[in-house]
């Protein structure tokens, strides 16, 4: 039963390469990706595609580190960090680094992630998107 983790591990690799296009090749055609706020993002693999560029764009270092994998059938729970910096004008701030505790809940089926989930308090990051104009974040 190392399929399904073998691909939770290359998805994790490719969201640590920021590789949204290898990301969207790994997606169910019915994939549902729910962030830590629980709004859920339906959609085909162009839509999820762009929107892991975006968030890119906005953490253009932003990676996850895993410690912990439980995993029951194609049900999988991780552990871990997620760390990133948010962009000001173009520039990665070292004030604007966030490092976070977090949790992901995902499902394999078919080989492919359908359902990605990420449980944490993003507090830290609101509080330096806060700070940050909008029109800065490019």
């Amino acid at each position: 039963m190392t399929g399904g983790r073998d691909t939770i591990l290359a998805f994790i690799d490719r969201v640590n390469a920021h590789d949204a296009d290898g990301l969207a090749s790994m997606l169910s055609d019915d994939h549902v990706f729910t962030d830590s706020l629980g709004r859920a993002l339906r959609g085909d693999r162009a839509t999820l595609r762009t929107a892991w560029q975006a968030y890119f764009c906005l953490a253009p270092d932003y990676r996850i580190d895993i410690d912990r994998i439980v995993q029951d059938g194609d049900l999988f729970v991780l552990f871990g960090r997620a760390e990133g910096t948010c962009v000001d004008a173009g520039v990665l701030r070292p004030e604007n680094h966030w490092r976070i505790p977090a949790a992901w809940a995902a499902e394999v089926r078919g080989g492919l992630v359908s359902t990605w989930r990420v449980f944490a308090d993003n507090t830290p990051v609101a509080s330096i998107l806060q700070r940050i104009s909008p029109g800065s974040r490019r």
